[in-house]
């Protein structure tokens, strides 16, 4: 596995790594070879390299001690984002409200879960991940290869919500501390699904295709057979080009819309060091109502407010008293404008910033 590692980071000059199911690598040795591998790796390579594991376990010692990983995949954040927008509420995401108070919690500590009971496996999960220096130990997404291809249909979170609140869920992920991780093509709302797709033998193609159909069965929206029979077959050449993106879309209409706003705000988060600059004591994030979460990210002086709303509804934000604030960004710019957008511009006046809708809007505090 070491030598492995060694090979792309040498070879290919990989910049590092995703780690397959970590919690599955059984090692009892000292070091580990997790360990083993990013020690290894990072003197091989002398140059900034990072390791990332995907691994639900919220387990802090993972990146906590000397040569341990850069951070975890936090699936949770995912999931409450998931619940919250779209309102899954099956297998997995029965462990997850997608309250306002618990995606404020996920954002504060990295992960939701340290150590609770969690109800759909009736088993304790996580660790308590406060005494990591910093946010960026997790990796946040809304859309990666599992969750998406994993579905039934492969359908990706845009194609399930509006794009009004596909925009606040994007800005979201960008602002917060974490690392972000993009799939392919979520940028601009694609509108290629990510079905699971595969080219085996015809033996074994079957017994995967059944299989996978079999698999559904325990959802509602499944039970029966005849839809069963409607989830794409993962052997058919079809699956596999409908999954195909399609780059030219991004140009234009809506998917042009969506690219700008993701583009912007990556410009500010790499401008911005408040925005990636990632020391715990540096965040504050709290609870407005019951649609509305905020948090201040600071540093050396500069002190940005991000504020998200995903539901309808008109929402007022009492802003810090004896400060001055401008807007610097917000999704229902005429510029992210996309065809289901209604006329909910946010409005700044002194200290009281009104939410019309769904919105996410970044505010510096300027004195």
């Amino acid at each position: 596995m070491v030598e492995n590692g060694l090979y792309y980071v040498k070879d290919f000059h990989f910049d590092g790594a995703r780690l397959d199911a970590t919690h599955a690598i059984i090692d009892y040795s000292t070091p580990h070879v997790l360990q083993d591998l990013v020690r290894t790796c990072k003197e091989a390579a002398g140059r900034p390299i990072y390791f990332f594991a995907e691994d639900d376990r919220n387990e802090a010692e993972l990146i906590s001690k000397p040569n341990g990983l850069d951070a975890l995949w936090a699936d949770d954040f995912h999931h409450q984002v998931r619940v919250h927008t779209n309102g899954d509420n099956e297998s997995y995401f029965a462990n997850f409200t997608g309250s306002i108070d618990d995606i404020v919690a996920t954002l504060h500590k990295g992960w939701f879960y340290t150590g609770q009971l969690a109800p759909a496996s009736g088993e304790k999960r996580g660790t308590d991940p406060s005494g990591l220096d910093r946010h960026s130990h997790s990796c946040y997404c809304i859309q990666n290869h599992d969750q998406i291809g994993n579905r039934a249909l492969g359908e990706r979170l845009h194609h399930q919500i509006k794009l009004d609140e596909y925009k606040v869920a994007s800005a979201l992920l960008l602002l917060a501390p974490a690392v972000p991780m993009l799939f392919q093509g979520q940028e601009w709302a694609t509108t290629s699904p990510f079905q699971f797709f595969t080219d085996h033998n015809a033996e074994l193609g079957k017994l995967v295709t059944e299989g996978r159909r079999k698999e559904f069965g325990k959802f509602k929206a499944f039970n029966d057979p005849s839809v069963r029979e409607k989830i794409p077959d993962p052997q058919a050449e079809t699956t596999f080009t409908n999954s195909k993106v399609n780059w030219d879309e991004s140009k234009t209409g809506d998917h042009n819309a969506v690219l700008s706003l993701y583009q912007d705000i990556l410009k500010l988060r790499s401008s911005e060091p408040a925005l990636h600059h990632a020391q715990r004591p540096d965040l504050n994030v709290y609870k407005v109502n019951d649609k509305v979460l905020a948090f201040t990210r600071k540093y050396e002086g500069t002190t940005l407010l991000s504020v998200f709303q995903f539901k309808k509804g008109q929402s007022t934000v009492e802003l810090k008293e004896g400060s001055k604030f401008e807007i610097v960004l917000n999704s229902q710019d005429k510029k992210y404008k996309t065809s289901d957008s209604e006329d909910q511009t946010p409005t700044l006046e002194g200290t009281k910033l009104t939410l019309n809708g769904p919105s996410a809007v970044v505010l510096r505090v300027v004195a």
